[in-house]
């Protein structure tokens, strides 16, 4: 869902980087577009059900429900997600997910 929103909002020819790294008990998953961004005072609303930043442009983007549903799956697995926007030039949205390694790896594999 997170990776589809990055295309959809992003010009067809920019670059949508996913990037994932461990600490010491998280895995963090970072996806980051070069599209319009998210106005600051929108960033936390973002995670809302159907909240869309302007209707009449995002028409036929999707239904306002990916973030909210992702946040859902997240927050059930003990994580956290945030966004961070603008990020290039005032452009651009970036997506952090922290997931605790107990709940974001099988047994033994980290």
């Amino acid at each position: 869902m997170l990776f589809r929103s990055a295309i959809a909002y992003s010009p067809n020819d920019s670059t949508i980087e996913v990037a994932c790294y461990e600490d010491h008990r998280n895995v963090v998953i970072s996806i980051e577009d070069e599209g319009r961004g998210i106005p600051t005072p929108d960033l936390e609303r973002v995670f809302e059900k159907f909240r869309r930043l302007d209707e009449a442009s995002d028409r036929g983007k999707g239904s306002g429900l990916g973030l909210a549903i992702s946040k859902g799956f997240i927050e059930v697995m003990d994580g956290r997600i945030a966004a961070a926007s603008p990020i290039h030039e005032g452009r651009g949205t970036r997506i952090l997910i922290s997931l605790p390694k107990s709940r974001a790896t099988p047994e033994g594999l980290l």
